[in-house]
């Protein structure tokens, strides 16, 4: 059942951006009112290596325990402040154990960490993908570095035409009170210069256009970091394309990712 309270879910395998995600999240949650909880899978192969039901069993309880303590010593890595964070793991089939989480949880938001670039990753090739399928929330994308300056002043941009579809999402609604000016970042053809220059509701509207080339993406994301931004927002239709893959993948602040199709409305 849903309470009142806003509730993100993180997504973790204790990799070396886990403390960076979930300081990332800290950051995001305090100005949402949100809990956090954080969850992780592991495989049966992972938990017992044997037939011999003792030994089995000895296994089971000393994975719970080393997860514990991974959880734990995760959690005494950042200062979590206010935030109520709890955690939880389950032991089954990682896409499968992730979407009954999913389900039985309904969370406002779902954050995964920055992709390692490392084939023993968890977050493998559509994976991502997955997760947005799998869910009507927004989905977050953590940066693989944390800057403080996200959890007291919030600077946000839009990608493409992003900005109102993000705008009826109602965990988001506090974010709004958090800054005065939109910023969209455009990819256009040159064929396409039509940029419409009015302000958004009450906010002042500035838009950066790049013209679509080999580079734009690289371009986009350097002028992101010139200008402090510290939450992208990206607009996700149909199916994880090319150039959301490249923004993940080369973008370094947190991108939030929802999908006009998939995501219910809610007003407040």
């Amino acid at each position: 059942m849903k309470t009142n309270k806003n509730k993100i879910l993180v997504l973790t395998d204790f990799n070396r951006m886990a403390s960076a995600t979930l300081n990332n999240t800290l950051g995001i949650a305090k100005k949402m009112d949100a809990n956090v909880e954080m969850f992780h899978v592991k495989s049966p192969l992972e938990v017992i290596q044997t037939e011999n039901p003792l030994l089995a069993k000895r296994s089971l309880n000393r994975a719970h325990i080393n997860t514990q303590k991974s959880f734990e010593d995760l959690i005494s890595s950042v200062d979590l402040g206010a935030i109520s964070v709890r955690y939880s793991y389950s032991v089954g089939r990682l896409k499968k154990e992730i979407k009954k989480k999913l389900e039985e949880d309904q969370p406002d938001m779902v954050v995964l960490g920055k992709r390692l670039k490392n084939p023993l990753k968890l977050y493998r090739d559509g994976f991502t993908n997955f997760i947005i399928k799998s869910t009507n929330c927004p989905v977050m994308i953590a940066s693989s570095q944390y800057d403080d300056a996200t959890q007291s002043n919030l600077v946000p941009a839009f990608y493409n035409d992003s900005v109102s579809i993000f705008s009826n999402f109602r965990i988001l609604g506090k974010l709004k009170e958090g800054y005065d000016t939109v910023r969209e970042y455009k990819i256009v053809s040159k064929t396409d210069k039509t940029i419409n220059e009015t302000d958004y509701e009450d906010k002042k509207r500035i838009q950066f256009v790049f013209e679509r080339s080999d580079n734009a993406i690289n371009t986009l994301s350097s002028y992101l970091t010139k200008n402090n931004i510290n939450l992208f927002f990206v607009q996700w239709e149909n199916q994880l394309n090319r150039d959301l893959r490249i923004l993940i993948d080369k973008v370094e602040v947190p991108v939030l990712i929802a999908g006009k199709h998939r995501a219910p409305i809610t007003f407040e």
